[in-house]
């Protein structure tokens, strides 16, 4: 349940920082080493921690076992698995270890986001964004949430707010990303990627605190990018793509190293294939010329000598 994979991911969080603290050096290499991979900032259900409904824990780590070289260090490995592993799991595991209040809050909060995004559908909608979510992040590399005065918390225009009422959280207010054709429009360093990733990343639930814990998209969403240099294998693109030199069948598109532009026509094909509802395009990842032909370019150059049909011209029919 969502309430389970909560609780799982607040408790591998946890056990990963509690390991990380009490691991130290007994030996060569990764000798004394205490690991579980380490949850981030997302909350999904993983082999490192499980809750069962009855409340049973079960964790999945890895003991980097002691030893010099080829030599195995007895001593210190009876230390390690008798005196370091049973600490690590006496200040996480153990239920007087945590806060009954915190595993609550991270209980509801996944239960919370699973109802927010089933009730997408019911309303039109494929994204929907709280009003106080809190969308930058620390890096490309770091998935924390930006800690800075600079920081603005999204608020919705009042065109998309809408409410929707949370089994704990209870109403709340946001944008409504609505099916159909939408486009996120804004100057430089306006926000329109940060957006979109927050959009992106919507699919998976995210930890308390994270800023983007109201922030939700359909499951089935996916981001397309141009990808030069792709493999692409037996992928129907001929309706962005009609003819291609040597006479290469693009209802049966093959290559080893594909453009911009093909690469984005297999990634659209690839998506509607799988049974996406919901397509996610950022201009500043895209290839331009498959992305739309100006009118400039189409007095330059006459459409029976452009294979490319562009984005622009055939998203409508996408909506079908």
């Amino acid at each position: 349940s969502a309430r389970a994979t909560g609780v799982a991911c607040f408790l591998s969080h946890a056990f990963a920082e509690s390991a990380r603290a009490h691991s130290r050096s007994r030996g060569t290499g990764r000798s004394g080493e205490i690991r579980m991979m380490h949850p981030g900032q997302l909350v999904l259900r993983t082999t490192a921690m499980r809750v069962s409904e009855d409340g049973a824990v079960e964790a999945r780590f890895t003991v980097g076992l002691p030893a010099n070289g080829r030599r195995i260090a007895g001593k210190q490995a009876r230390a390690l698995l008798l005196e370091d592993v049973p600490r690590v799991v006496e200040s996480t595991l153990v239920s007087r270890s945590q806060d009954p209040a915190e595993l609550e809050r991270h209980a509801a909060n996944a239960e919370d986001a699973r109802a927010l995004r089933d009730a997408l559908p019911a309303m039109g909608l494929v994204a929907f964004v709280a009003d106080g979510a809190m969308l930058p992040r620390r890096s490309g590399v770091d998935d924390r949430p930006l800690e800075s005065d600079d920081v603005v918390s999204f608020r919705s225009p009042e065109r998309l707010s809408c409410e929707i009422t949370l089994p704990h959280a209870g109403a709340i207010s946001g944008m409504g990303v609505p099916e159909g054709v939408t486009l996120i429009v804004g100057g430089g360093f306006h926000g329109k990627s940060t957006l979109l990733r927050a959009l992106q990343d919507g699919v998976y639930d995210h930890r308390p605190a994270d800023g983007r814990e109201r922030v939700v998209t359909r499951g089935d969403a996916v981001k397309i990018r141009a990808e030069d240099g792709r493999r692409v294998a037996a992928v129907d693109i001929a309706n962005f793509i009609g003819r291609l030199p040597g006479d290469i069948d693009t209802a049966q598109f093959s290559t080893e190293n594909a453009s911009g532009s093909t690469s984005q026509a297999a990634a659209i094909a690839e998506a509607l294939e799988v049974g996406t509802g919901c397509l996610l395009v950022d201009e500043d990842t895209s290839a331009t010329n498959f992305m739309i032909r100006d009118a400039r370019m189409q007095r330059l150059v006459h459409a029976d000598d452009e294979p490319i049909t562009p984005f622009i011209d055939r998203v409508s029919e996408l909506q079908r």
